[in-house]
């Protein structure tokens, strides 16, 4: 009974805004897909680090930092003025 009432309270408000069921579907199937998109996003913002390349990052400051102890090496062999 309750079923009924609510697919009808549906039907009604569907028709009576002047919109076939066709286009209510449709708007509804896009308003899911921005809702679920946005929800996306917020999955993404959360845990970023999975679009980062942390691995080449890694790597990266670690050639610098053996590139700067190097480099200190270096200069403390210079004979001092």
């Amino acid at each position: 009974m309750i079923v009924s009432h609510v697919h009808s309270i549906q039907h009604i408000c569907a028709v009576g805004m002047g919109s076939s069921l066709l286009a209510a579907a449709v708007t509804v199937a896009f308003a899911s897909y921005v809702l679920v998109g946005i929800d996306e996003i917020g999955l993404e913002i959360e845990m970023p680090f999975n679009l980062l390349p942390m691995f080449d990052l890694c790597t990266a400051m670690q050639n610098e930092v053996a590139r700067q102890v190097q480099y200190y090496d270096t200069l403390s062999k210079l004979p001092k003025p």
